[in-house]
């Protein structure tokens, strides 16, 4: 029975594939808090961005469900205005664009940023929270920097501290989860 529990218990480090995850999770709340930043601050760049995604998907790339190679030339090209609109592979390849998402950023980039990039930073929040649980981690756990890339080596503790830092202002009850994951 000891050895048993001697087993149990949380991880000293997060496993690679798990720092990774927690790397682009990062990255992804990143980019929706630095959209939301531009378009708060910036009512002409608001509009510019918006009239840039509207010009790109009024080229009805987006109209099947399974994109083609211009679909998927579109999203790439989507990607570099918002990438929070865009769904990718593990490498960072366009492979899906988020129609809830984007549907949400025409309705209200311009008057109501917080709202128009409040459904990416709650997947990147639901990602986040999923991968302390599934990897049994606590907030003493290291999560190492992956590939020599991403986030400083820090514990999972300072790590959900630095997001919950980044996202109060703008998505408090974001911020208010993170703070709970532990």
């Amino acid at each position: 029975m000891l050895a048993v529990l001697a087993g149990c218990g949380a991880p000293d480090e997060l496993s690679r594939l798990d720092a990774l995850e927690f790397a682009d999770s990062r990255e992804r709340l990143d980019d929706a808090l630095d959209t939301e930043e531009t378009l708060r601050t910036s009512p002409r760049e608001a509009r510019r961005i918006h009239a840039e995604v509207r010009r790109i998907v009024s080229k009805g790339s987006f109209e099947a469900k399974v994109l083609d190679e211009f679909g998927l030339a579109a999203l790439g090209e989507l990607q570099q205005v918002v990438p929070s609109l865009v769904e990718t592979d593990a490498d960072g390849v366009p492979k899906n664009l988020d129609r809830p998402a984007l549907r949400a950023f025409l309705r209200y980039a311009e008057t109501d940023p917080e709202r128009a990039l409040l459904g990416p930073a709650t997947d990147e929040v639901a990602a986040i929270e999923r991968t302390v649980a599934d990897s049994d981690a606590d907030g003493d756990t290291r999560v190492p920097t992956p590939n020599g890339e991403g986030i400083e080596d820090k514990t999972v503790d300072e790590y959900l501290q630095t997001a919950e830092r980044d996202l109060k202002p703008i998505w408090p009850k974001l911020a208010e989860r993170l703070s709970n994951v532990l």
